[in-house]
């Protein structure tokens, strides 16, 4: 199916891949239905489309591409209504607040996206891990990721 998408103009989407975010995103309630939509020159980086209103769009990356000890720990009101026994069944994105200088890049780790492959129902949940913002600077996260001491 074709969709209009602010970013990219008119895109192709495979409705098998189509998202349902139950209750929209946080701000954007009435808004369920959308889509990952991945840019080769952009990665780790994609985008959370929004299939029913172009101008609607997240920028969003995988916690693992910037700070591996990210944990997930959702509610289990969350898990039952994705029909999921635990976190690792899920795939979690992060949104991202993009500024002008790309420098201050910051991401909501307290309230991560979280897919269910199998149904693509989703949901943007509140992290039950301490002390997660909703703003943490990106880039401190990665200095903190080549801080870590080596595993082995």
């Amino acid at each position: 199916m074709k969709i209009k998408s602010r970013p990219f103009g008119e895109i192709e989407i495979d409705e098998t891949r189509i998202i349902t975010v139950q209750g929209g995103m946080f701000g954007f309630e009435g808004f369920e239905r959308f889509a990952l939509v991945g840019v080769q020159e952009q990665k780790p980086f994609e985008w959370l489309q929004c299939i029913d209103e172009p101008g609607i769009a997240f920028v969003v990356i995988r916690p693992e591409a910037f700070m591996p000890a990210y944990q997930l720990q959702i509610s289990e009101a969350d898990k039952t209504a994705l029909n999921v026994g635990s976190e690792s069944e899920l795939l979690c994105y992060i949104v991202c607040v993009i500024p002008d200088d790309m420098r201050k890049i910051t991401v909501n780790l307290k309230g991560p996206v979280v897919v269910h492959p199998k149904s693509m129902q989703a949901r943007q949940v509140i992290s039950q891990v301490e002390p997660y913002t909703v703003r943490h600077p990106l880039f401190d996260a990665q200095k903190d990721r080549a801080a870590a001491p080596a595993e082995g």
